[in-house]
């Protein structure tokens, strides 16, 4: 039998599922040019971002103006397509963690890496200067369309992500 939902805005503006039969469900969405992404997760915060990858010759300069050290390092280090790849996955990340914690852009994007362990991947573990060792949070790279970089952030490690992907075809 269908049931009503109500969406609800916390303090920040994140989105929730109101009601007692959504009290262990959460979604975010988010989208970019022709790419919508949409999680859902049950008993744990979830955030999800996806950026169409433009190349630029300013990513350096705007990652210095929000990034956290080791991103920037890692950034120069980089040149052209390396770089621009490298900052969209820095980026969908860091968009990811802030909307699972739900405290938008009140969380300077300098105050936390997200920069992987590139010699071991996965690390999923971000690094937050402002949290301790109890708030502890993960982050997955999604698989994306071509030209596009996407992460999800949960606040537990995920025993399993499934992803689908639909194509709409204008008619």
């Amino acid at each position: 039998m269908p049931i009503e939902i109500a969406l609800k805005r916390a303090a920040h503006g994140k989105p929730f599922l109101a009601g007692s039969h959504c009290t262990n469900l959460r979604f975010n969405l988010s989208h970019s040019g022709d790419a919508v992404l949409c999680a859902l997760a049950r008993g744990r915060e979830i955030g999800v971002d996806i950026e169409a990858t433009v190349p630029s010759d300013d990513l350096l300069n705007i990652a210095t103006q929000f990034f956290a050290p080791d991103e920037c390092a890692a950034l120069a280090a980089r040149n052209g397509g390396e770089r621009t790849a490298l900052f969209y996955q820095l980026w969908t990340r860091k968009e990811a963690y802030l909307k699972a914690r739900g405290k938008g852009l009140s969380h300077p994007l300098n105050s936390f890496s997200v920069m992987p362990n590139l010699q071991a991947p996965p690390d999923p573990i971000i690094r937050d200067l402002d949290s301790g060792p109890e708030s502890t949070w993960y982050c997955y790279e999604l698989p994306a369309p071509q030209g596009y970089a996407a992460a999800t952030v949960v606040s537990q490690a995920a025993s399993a992500l499934s992803c689908w992907r639909w194509s709409l075809k204008a008619r």
